[in-house]
């Protein structure tokens, strides 16, 4: 299955950018179509074949999941600031940013939605700030 793509912004040495491309499962019929002998020789794109996890719908899916829970999870203890989406070398992983991050916190989160695809940051001090939006001094 197909698990998302992913710009490097690296070059191969004929210049072309690098595209990962996360497969969940099998990853052979990808493979064979991304083969440089399968891709025009004119193209801007060289195909990198990764094995992923999960999916970015399936990340996606999580984040919005721990994020509908946030009021109840705060009651259990586990105060949950920031959730995110980073794609890892194996494939996309929900960030969840807590604050206090306390090993009862990180044991709720673990024993409600698993450990396999999210990963625990401690947030004391860190405020979130959305893209493009300048720095205060």
């Amino acid at each position: 299955m197909f698990g998302g793509l992913v710009n490097t912004d690296c070059l191969t040495g004929a210049g072309r950018l690098i595209i990962d491309t996360y497969v969940v499962g099998d990853p052979t019929r990808i493979q064979a179509y991304l083969h440089p002998d399968s891709v025009s020789p004119h193209s801007r794109y060289s195909y990198l074949v990764r094995p992923a996890g999960q999916s970015y719908r399936a990340a996606l899916t999580l984040k919005k999941e721990i994020d509908s829970e946030r009021a109840q999870l705060a009651r259990a203890g586990a105060h949950v600031h920031e959730t995110g989406i980073r794609i890892a070398t194996d494939g996309p992983r929900v960030m969840v940013f807590l604050s206090p991050d306390t090993r009862a916190a990180e044991a709720l989160l673990r024993q409600r939605f698993g450990v396999a695809t999210m990963t625990i940051v401690n947030s004391s001090g860190v405020v979130a700030q959305p893209e493009n939006t300048p720095a205060k001094p």
